[in-house]
């Protein structure tokens, strides 16, 4: 039976994507070859959700998927991100100067007419998560969200997110130890459903590694570190401290970075003049699978937990990765058998396996081979959409209050 089901994330194509947004897209695309009417609820912003000179189209379809973009208030954004700077004690506070503020998106699915089969969003704390809740429930829709939980962090031990769960006809973990924390929370056991992410295999089959390392000047000698994100809390400058560690027993090590540097990371690296470090910014799908591919050493040692996509990626290209041992990250991880897990913050830890692998291409093979092996299993967005797909049609097809 074919359903009209919404999905509400951050952003969609062409603006660079995140991991929850990769997770949305190839659900979106998914369901829409399984013959479902899809429609895609995102923010209208090209990069940052709060930058206004970077905006897209209002409507377009990619891939079947309908995707309808909504304007962020921006003014509204910035008074709360204003109270937010100023430590103002409210958590409501808090959830919405994470922005984007799009009262579009509520009005959308409270006037819609026929109305969604199901409302999808994905993932807490960012504003726009509260606003479809709030506006599926008004309109008495099956609500369906895949919160991605990182424990570490405060906000998503909100009491907020603790009433979208605890109301949501249903609700998606990516991993059974993601299912124990919301249990935790107070949500009914039998509302969880462990599905995985997954991707779309069929992209990352083919990449150059060698056009990368051409492109750069990065030599076949060389061992490079991919960092997918400089954020303090994914672990990158732990990274960088071990890396001035491994430069004292290895020379040629080239670490690359993607995505917009923080400032953070932009102050410790002028600290490691001695590192050869590439900070890309955002590229292309196919230049990161390039990059993916002329890497040696995938590293985000996070110290929340998340469902990493990067991972997923790096095995697709035979990379080992390294991530920090948190939360129920080893369901997909496996020490030392598709990478390596660490403890965060350890940086002596981290320098002794990246050296590890850097000096044992074998099992570099192997790890990378084995993660990838894993993908192939279980992480086929094909795959995970058919399970989401039985997921909505048990709550839509359950008897409404």
């Amino acid at each position: 039976m074919s359903y009209e089901i919404a999905l509400v994330t951050l952003r969609s194509k062409p603006a660079p994507l995140a991991g929850a947004e990769k997770y949305v897209w190839y659900l979106s695309k998914g369901l829409a070859h399984r013959g479902h009417d899809i429609t895609l609820l995102v923010s209208n912003t090209r990069r940052s959700w709060f930058n206004p000179l970077h905006r897209l189209g209002k409507t377009e379809v990619v891939d079947r998927v309908k995707i309808l973009r909504f304007e962020n208030f921006y003014p509204v954004s910035a008074f709360f991100r204003t109270l937010r700077i100023f430590q103002v004690p409210n958590e409501f506070v808090d959830i919405l100067s994470r922005g984007p503020f799009m009262p579009g998106l509520y009005l959308h699915i409270v006037s819609k007419s026929p109305q969604y089969d199901v409302v999808h969003a994905s993932c807490f704390p960012l504003g726009y998560v509260w606003l479809a809740w709030s506006a599926a429930r008004r309109a008495n829709i099956p609500f369906v969200i895949s919160p991605f939980l990182h424990m570490g962090i405060p906000i998503f031990q909100s009491r907020y997110l603790r009433t979208i769960l605890q109301k949501s006809a249903a609700v998606i973990a990516a991993t059974n130890g993601e299912k124990d924390l919301i249990v935790r929370m107070g949500i009914p056991s039998k509302r969880i459903h462990v599905i995985p992410a997954g991707i779309d295999i069929g992209e990352w089959m083919h990449a150059s590694g060698k056009k990368f390392r051409e492109k750069f000047g990065i030599g076949n000698m060389d061992s490079v570190v991919l960092v997918p994100s400089t954020e303090y809390d994914k672990g990158a400058i732990h990274v960088l401290m071990a890396l001035d560690l491994v430069k004292e027993h290895v020379d040629n090590v080239v670490l690359v970075t993607i995505g917009f540097p923080t400032r953070l990371w932009l102050r410790e690296k002028s600290k490691h003049k001695d590192l050869r470090i590439i900070d890309l910014g955002w590229v292309s799908e196919d230049e990161k699978r390039d990059v993916f591919d002329g890497c040696d050493i995938l590293c985000q040692p996070s110290r929340g937990f998340e469902y990493g996509t990067v991972h997923l990626e790096a095995w697709m290209r035979n990379k080992p990765v390294i991530a920090a041992r948190t939360g129920p990250i080893h369901e997909t991880i496996r020490h030392d058998t598709n990478g390596f897990l660490v403890q965060f913050g350890d940086v002596d830890e981290l320098a002794r396996r990246i050296l590890q692998l850097i000096g044992d291409p074998a099992l570099r093979e192997t790890l990378g081979s084995n993660g990838r092996k894993l993908v192939l299993d279980r992480h086929d967005y094909r795959m995970i959409s058919a399970q989401i797909e039985s997921v909505y049609e048990s709550v839509i097809l359950s008897p409404r209050s």
